[in-house]
């Protein structure tokens, strides 16, 4: 089972397992699940959600389209850094030989 990544931002993750959301999908509530997770529990423990226990359906949810936004400059940022971060180490503390 994969565990969630430590660096992540609690409201960049599913609300039911935590890993990183990839299609966020926001109930009438204010939760965000991964889409995918939020419709497979429904499908096979009913409609209810799983945090509330309120009735909830398919319909009912909502694709956050904002907050996908947010994770996708979030992941290219935190990529950036680690590619700056990568070559910075590669090159060590040499001085420029041009």
């Amino acid at each position: 089972r994969a565990r969630p990544s430590d660096d992540v931002p609690p409201e960049f993750r599913c609300a039911i397992n935590g890993h990183l959301l990839k299609e966020p999908a926001r109930t009438p509530q204010g939760l965000v699940f991964e889409r995918a997770t939020i419709k497979l529990w429904l499908e096979t423990r009913g409609s209810v959600c799983p945090l509330t226990g309120e009735a909830l359906t398919l319909d009912d949810l909502i694709d956050d389209r904002d907050l996908r936004a947010r994770i996708v400059s979030w992941q290219l940022a935190k990529t950036q850094k680690t590619l700056a971060t990568s070559v910075s180490a590669a090159h060590g503390d040499e001085d420029d030989l041009y």
